[in-house]
């Protein structure tokens, strides 16, 4: 009896822990989304510029709106294999724990080009001209 309390009382743990999981990823996906966007917004806004120029920022938003939006595909993946490791119709944990692991990252490389990005601006910004 004792050992289906602890099993019982394992997979509520587990089961809250990939709720939780799920809630930070869903967040996370909200923030990659209003980025993307944004992203694409500045290509667009900027296709006023002449020649290649407006090309090139077209091109630069267009790419990083297609990686944010691979970044936002990995999580949505493993956000679906949780939920159904937890509804039950997956059965092999390590697959979903690998998929999580693969989304948390590509979010992380994601974040961290954004913040190299956002310290260049800064950077560029505080130059005298």
């Amino acid at each position: 009896m004792l050992d289906r309390v602890n099993n019982s009382s394992l997979a509520a743990k587990e089961a809250l822990k990939f709720a939780l999981e799920r809630q930070r990823m869903s967040e996370e996906r909200a923030e990659i989304k209003a980025l993307a966007s944004e992203m694409a917004g500045a290509g667009l806004d900027s296709s006023q510029k002449s020649g290649s120029q407006s090309q090139d920022v077209k091109s630069f938003g267009a790419r990083m709106a297609e990686g944010l939006g691979g970044v936002n595909r990995e999580i949505q993946k493993a956000d679906s294999l949780a939920e159904d490791l937890v509804s039950g119709k997956v059965e092999n944990f390590h697959e979903v724990a690998a998929s999580i692991k693969r989304a948390d990252l590509s979010f992380k490389f994601a974040l961290e080009i954004r913040n190299r990005l956002v310290e260049s601006y800064r950077e560029v910004m505080r130059m005298n001209v």
